[in-house]
């Protein structure tokens, strides 16, 4: 698989002194794409696929503007582009098949091509009945994967000390109240030289973390911005609890990472356009 074209930034300091001509003629690009993308989607090559396909943005169907980081599926493996470009980094970090993964999803096509690249994955959901797994296990089959939907803790995994090679994390950390002790789990469980992939809400002018909800002493949730729900394979939305800044860079260096760097991927040929930050931090 070719490397991802790629720009990485250990810290705010390091992304103020970016080359902004550089930033602002992507996000441009960006913001055209948005802005003539057609129904037929866009045509181009998916690294995972490893084969021509076209990129799928249902919401321009629908009459609505695509959303660049959510969509542009392809039409065979089913990643959008978020975690497409998520799953080449992690991939570029343990470079072979043979790497111990864990995912903390499982019901989805990201971890459908998992398995067939890391033969021995694990993925889990939050979802400790075992019978409302059920569902999300058959899923899971009815998109080609195999095996059962396992539940995991992030903020108390069940896996030995430096037992997996790769961690990979879609969209969960910021449904994680306590997200520190998930980066304290993942650094715990990552052999030395593991690597973390991570993607999450992120705002690339915040300094600092936006905390959007907290819970309080008596285990209640405490709003300190509108409630925002993400969708999730149970069917039911989820509280954000953070919109990531830079300092989370210093809280997975904290946690016991000896690096961390918030990446940006662009390559449009794979579909990867604006705002697809990815954390990747090695042990």
């Amino acid at each position: 698989m070719d490397e991802l074209p790629q720009l990485r930034f250990s810290n705010f300091a390091e992304w103020q002194a970016a080359d902004r001509a550089l930033l602002d003629a992507r996000w441009a690009l960006g913001e055209q794409m948005t802005r003539t993308l057609g129904g037929e989607g866009w045509s181009g090559y998916c690294p995972l696929c490893r084969q021509p396909t076209i990129f799928a943005v249902p919401s321009v169907a629908a009459g609505h503007a695509p959303n660049l980081r959510e969509e542009l599926h392809c039409r065979h493996c089913g990643t959008n582009s978020r975690c497409r470009a998520g799953m080449q980094l992690a991939d570029e970090a343990v470079g072979g098949g043979n790497a111990r993964v864990y995912a903390t999803e499982a019901a989805s096509p990201n971890f459908v091509w998992l398995q067939k690249r890391f033969p021995g994955a694990i993925g889990s959901e939050f979802e400790p009945d075992e019978e409302k797994r059920k569902p999300l296990t058959q899923y899971l089959v009815d998109l080609g994967g195999k095996g059962e939907v396992q539940f995991e803790d992030v903020t108390r995994l069940s896996f030995a000390d430096a037992s997996r090679d790769l961690v990979v994390s879609f969209d969960v950390l910021e449904h994680v109240p306590d997200y520190r002790q998930a980066l304290r789990e993942f650094a715990r469980v990552l052999a030395p030289g593991g690597a973390l992939v991570l993607t999450a809400p992120f705002v690339q002018d915040f300094e600092h973390t936006l905390v959007r909800a907290r819970l309080a002493g008596d285990g209640t949730v405490e709003h300190l911005e509108p409630a925002e729900f993400h969708g999730d394979p149970l069917g039911d939305g989820v509280l954000c609890f953070y919109h990531f800044g830079w300092d989370l860079t210093d809280a997975a260096r904290e946690a016991g990472f000896a690096s961390a760097a918030m990446v940006l991927p662009w390559a449009p040929a794979y579909g990867l356009f604006s705002n697809l930050w990815t954390l990747v931090a090695r042990r």
